[in-house]
């Protein structure tokens, strides 16, 4: 027999989206070496579960006006506050 128990994991408050976006995280984690890594121009690109938009912007300028970026988020004012920048 399985055990088919299931853990619910927490959802990143909105209210603290400014933790998930800053200069040290910025400086520690270097979007720019992965984007550069693994996104060309031209490239579509899935920023699945993208929060406030840590690694977007940086995918989006990669992929250049011929690319195209897709973020997805469960929360819909994540997804704003990666519109508004």
């Amino acid at each position: 027999m399985t055990d088919h128990t299931h853990h619910q994991r927490r959802i990143f408050s909105v209210e603290k989206a400014g933790w998930l976006d800053n200069s040290l995280r910025r400086f520690l984690y270097r979007p720019e070496r992965l984007a550069g890594r693994f996104v060309r121009p031209g490239f579509r690109v899935l920023d699945f579960g993208c929060g406030p938009g840590f690694f977007t912007r940086e995918f989006a300028q990669r992929a250049g006006d011929c690319g195209q970026v897709f973020s997805v988020d469960l929360q819909a004012e994540m997804l704003r506050i990666v519109r508004e920048k």
